[in-house]
């Protein structure tokens, strides 16, 4: 029973009709910025009111964040509120770019084993318990504003304990909506946007405001990537071995020779890299591929 109404949710965001908006809907644009640079991004529970099914390899669902000009938002925690049989033994955490309001490209995968796992209460709808679950990010990922604001795409995918029960549902809300409404990937694997829900989460994180040097850092060019054994590192500022690292995706880091701007990857096996640059004030985190 579960198995079958968590699969007739899977598509219902399809079935939204576009342009209804509730009473009580409020939508938000704004920064994410707090006086002591603790930052977060929420949208809270509307007492369970919809769970979009995640767990299955049929769909995909992420939600936005939008960092504001000349900001830097260093994703560090996640906490959502999943239904499922018996909690989850880790989620995949994945950040996506956004084109013409929609995920376009995958920027960061981290497969996380949840921090915490509480029952909160349970699911209307399937009887089943509700986890409030918190993801402590290994790797925390920075999202850059640029000159005039960036929208990344959070997606998230558990792994439901239960081998009886394998799916499980991401909590949605139709009362609230923080930047846009939820995106999905159709039966043809195209993403969409919905028309009336949104992600119910706590995104918490550091902000930062760029300075002269700060956006030196955010404007530095590496190429080519995919790279086959050399990654040039152009910037305006100078740089140390010392302040560049490589992790693999699972956040184990890699020793990587750098020297006159140039990073040495020859060693390394084909795949996709972490690469982080750090100066005295800031950092940032780019993705890499060697061929």
């Amino acid at each position: 029973m579960f198995i079958a109404t968590l699969l007739a949710m899977n598509f219902a965001y399809a079935q939204q009709p576009i342009g209804n908006h509730y009473p009580n809907m409020v939508r938000t644009e704004q920064s994410i910025r707090t006086p002591d640079d603790d930052c977060s991004q929420s949208n809270p529970s509307n007492n369970f009111e919809f769970f979009g099914a995640v767990a299955s390899d049929d769909q995909m669902v992420a939600s936005d964040i939008f960092v504001p000009a000349d900001e830097i938002f260093t994703l560090e925690q996640i906490i959502v509120n999943f239904n499922s049989e018996q909690g989850n033994s880790r989620v995949d955490i994945n950040i996506w770019s956004s084109e013409n309001d929609l995920p376009s490209s995958l920027l960061f995968f981290e497969s996380s084993t949840p921090t915490a796992q509480n029952a909160i209460g349970t699911d209307p709808i399937t009887n089943f318990s509700v986890f409030e679950t918190i993801l402590d990010l290994f790797t925390t990922f920075e999202m850059q504003g640029g000159s005039s604001g960036t929208r990344y795409w959070v997606q998230l995918k558990p792994l439901p304990i239960s081998t009886s029960q394998p799916l499980a549902g991401w909590e949605h809300t139709s009362a609230t909506q923080v930047g846009l409404p939820i995106a999905f990937t159709n039966k043809a694997g195209e993403w969409m946007l919905g028309s009336t829900l949104d992600g119910v989460y706590i995104f918490n994180g550091d902000c930062q405001t760029l300075d002269t040097e700060d956006n030196a850092l955010n404007s530095l060019e590496i190429y080519p990537n995919p790279a086959d054994s050399e990654i040039t590192i152009a910037t305006r500022f100078e740089i140390n071995s010392s302040d560049i690292k490589v992790y693999t995706l699972q956040g184990k880091e890699v020793v990587v020779p750098f020297n006159n701007s140039q990073l040495d990857v020859s060693t390394l096996a084909s795949g996709m890299y972490l690469l982080r640059i750090e100066n005295k004030r800031n950092s940032i985190t780019k993705k890499i591929v060697v061929n």
